[in-house]
């Protein structure tokens, strides 16, 4: 059976996209699939880039964020980046929130973010906590 996703690995980091919207199945065996390669590779990063999202439900919201939480648990990070303006509008007027990833831009943000940690292990508050 082959995978839900593309999950590429570069150095210590996992990249996703969530390109298409996926049926609650494809959900689950996504996060089974990306959590068991954070695993496998030892990541420390996880980006995933919702950028050809144009919308992303409570559910998939609610997913994400466990997601965060489980890769945090793993030791790893997990890194948001692609969010449409519509939608992080949205999600604010909705009062949704994903608490345990960070944010970025896009996915230069996103690396940049990776690299950071990789050159300075006091990128503190924006890791810590999460």
């Amino acid at each position: 059976m082959s995978t839900v996703l593309p999950i590429l690995k570069l150095r210590q980091c996992l990249i996703t996209s969530l390109h298409r919207h996926l049926e609650d199945e494809e959900v689950s065996r996504f996060e089974s699939e990306l959590l068991e390669q954070v695993d496998r590779h030892e990541a420390t990063f996880v980006i995933v880039d919702v950028c050809a999202l144009e919308i992303l439900d409570t559910y998939m919201t609610r997913i994400l964020g466990g997601l965060g939480k489980s890769c945090w648990m793993m030791g790893a990070r997990l890194v948001l980046c692609g969010l449409q303006p519509e939608v992080a509008i949205t999600m604010v007027e909705m009062r949704q929130s994903i608490a345990g990833v960070i944010p970025a831009n896009d996915l230069e943000h996103a690396m940049e973010i990776v690299e950071a940690h990789g050159q300075d292990s006091k990128l503190g508050g924006l890791l810590a906590g999460i």
